[in-house]
């Protein structure tokens, strides 16, 4: 700006290095002593970009000219006309911002409600279009337009998972790869605009810059009706209202903009302003505030947002109290499965130690008395963790004692047992290791693909053979041996052999011979793989051999979550 010649200030910086500002506040300017004279203004035009209407190249309001009170009185109620016209817009994203806020904060108490983090997204990128594009702050045009392009981005994202567990779709294999690719896309396209628009404009390769934000930003477009095809697939499924009403006005919301922005870039082709004054058409004035279609809709889908996740948040607290309650059910069931007091064993003394991984566990054990000088040991482990696991358990429990009613030989019920589990395991299997203990030391074992026990501390040499459940018609080996009075036999699962220690480093066959040649009781041995680094669930047994004279109470079962 100039004043009979000599410049007097500037807003922005002219090329070579243009740099503007987008909503800058209005600036004044030191005349000096006025008597007459010229003021000029020397105005550069950025190159059209994608949302460009091509109205530019022209002032706005007429400068304001007079003494230093007078300017300074219009400017403030230029200031307090501006912000109480934009009292509730301002109003309604605080609003948005302290719902991201108290969603996140919902969210790190609970990490289980997938769907608070997206809301909590969402939210957020509403106060952040006002601070870069609606607040009178001294944001160069080039910064905030291109860092809202990614803002959109996420926005659009979060919006799509946000409708994805709104419209119970998450359970959609395909729909949900799709959402994650269109969410990169989205990001990428975003980043690219803002790379676009930051380059500098008055080069000689703004035509380049002026395709890749063209393409970028239409791209951005054409994928915010995304929630479109989402609330196609919800179609027919029976959902909560308030999921439906965040749905339609989240789509409504998202398009009014769409349409907006697609029209005002027409108008600079076609001069048309129809479409634009449609969408953001001034419906009524409340306060000195502007309601059109875009206010309305966003209000709307807050109070939809806040009534949706209140609800689904009601409903995933009842779902997990159903879970849980399974969960404790089934932990008494596997306490019952697991004997807590197994009968004492003739001419040994065994303990025992059971620690699952999760609420309920995958390993099972039982002890049959078959007769006053024969007892049945069966150790075992179902493929998986948790309720599912644990309901196999239940299975296999009640086959073993059926089939322990016919036969005594290991390799016997190891193959009744295989052929009942056979298309019942839902592509799952068990390992399961059979051992029969006679009075006098005589043992007696098979395995299916289960750890070999240690006799010692030295490893017994078993067959190998298929786990249960895989294939129906399977032949176990068995391997019969003496124990003498003194000799210390170690049963385990593989979960204390697989414990693994924050840093990665799996337990192993190093760490488990010095253990078991240690003699340790059953709680110990578990108890040193817990300390390790427990990954999955872990079961030991330790039976000493005491001769066929005598006979030592067993010590309790070791049971802990």
């Amino acid at each position: 700006m100039y004043w009979n010649g000599r410049l007097i200030g500037t807003v922005g910086q002219m090329p070579p290095d243009p740099e503007w500002g987008l909503r800058t506040p209005p600036h004044t300017f030191g005349l000096g002593q006025v008597r007459s004279g010229v003021l000029a203004f020397r105005i550069w035009e950025a190159p059209f970009q994608f949302a460009s209407p091509g109205i530019g190249g022209r002032l706005g309001p007429a400068p304001i000219v007079g003494s230093g009170d007078a300017v300074s009185a219009a400017l403030g109620e230029i200031d307090h006309e501006w912000l109480r016209g934009r009292q509730f817009y301002f109003d309604l994203n605080l609003l948005y911002g302290l719902l991201g806020i108290l969603g996140f904060l919902a969210w790190m108490r609970n990490r289980r409600q997938k769907l608070l983090p997206w809301v909590s997204l969402f939210a957020v990128t509403q106060p952040l279009h006002v601070l870069l594009l609606n607040a009178h702050m001294p944001i160069y045009f080039t910064f905030a337009m291109g860092f809202d392009r990614v803002i959109e981005a996420i926005e659009a994202l979060s919006l799509w998972f946000m409708l994805l567990y709104l419209l119970e779709l998450d359970g959609n294999a395909k729909l949900r790869r799709w959402t994650r690719i269109l969410a990169v896309i989205a990001i990428t396209g975003g980043l690219v605009d803002w790379f676009a628009i930051s380059r500098n404009w008055s080069s000689p390769h703004v035509e380049l810059y002026q395709i890749a934000d063209g393409v970028s930003a239409l791209l951005l477009k054409l994928l915010e009706s995304f929630p479109v095809v989402l609330i196609w697939f919800a179609i027919g499924k029976r959902l909560r209202l308030a999921s439906w009403l965040v749905a339609i006005s989240a789509s409504v919301y998202v398009m009014i903009g769409v349409i907006a922005t697609a029209s005002l870039q027409g108008e600079r082709f076609t001069h048309w302003t129809t479409v634009y004054y449609i969408m953001r058409h001034h419906l009524f004035t409340l306060n000195g505030n502007y309601w059109d279609g875009a206010n309305i809709a966003a209000i709307v889908l807050l109070i939809s947002i806040v009534f949706a996740v209140d609800s689904y948040s009601a409903d995933q607290s009842k779902r997990q109290g159903m879970l849980e309650q399974e969960f404790k059910n089934a932990g008494e069931v596997q306490r019952v499965l697991v004997p807590e007091t197994p009968p004492t064993v003739p001419g040994f003394t065994l303990t025992s130690a059971y620690r699952p991984a999760q609420e309920v566990g995958g390993d099972f054990f039982q002890i049959i008395p078959l007769d006053d000088k024969t007892t049945l040991i069966v150790l075992g482990d179902v493929s998986g963790k948790g309720l599912r696991a644990a309901m196999a358990v239940s299975l296999i429990v009640g086959v073993v004692r059926m089939v322990a009613e016919s036969t005594a030989s290991p390799a016997e019920i190891l193959a009744g047992l295989n052929r009942r589990l056979f298309g019942r395991m839902q592509g799952g299997f068990a390992t399961c290791l059979v051992m029969r203990l006679e009075d006098g030391g005589g043992c007696t074992v098979a395995s299916a693909g289960h750890p070999a026990p240690f006799v010692s501390g030295d490893e017994l040499a078993l067959p190998g053979a298929l786990p249960q459940g895989i294939t129906p018609a399977v032949e176990y080996e068995e391997m019969t041996f003496s124990l003498r009075p003194g000799d210390h036999v170690s049963l385990y699962t593989d979960g204390l052999l697989e414990a693994r220690s924050q840093a990665g480093e799996v337990y192993g066959f190093d760490r488990l011979k010095p253990l078991f040649r240690s003699r340790p009781s059953a709680d110990a041995a578990a108890e040193a793989a817990v300390r390790f680094g427990q990954d999955d669930d872990i079961t030991v047994l330790t039976l000493s051999c005491l001769g066929a004279a005598e006979e030592t109470p067993i010590q309790q079962l070791a049971f802990s979550h």
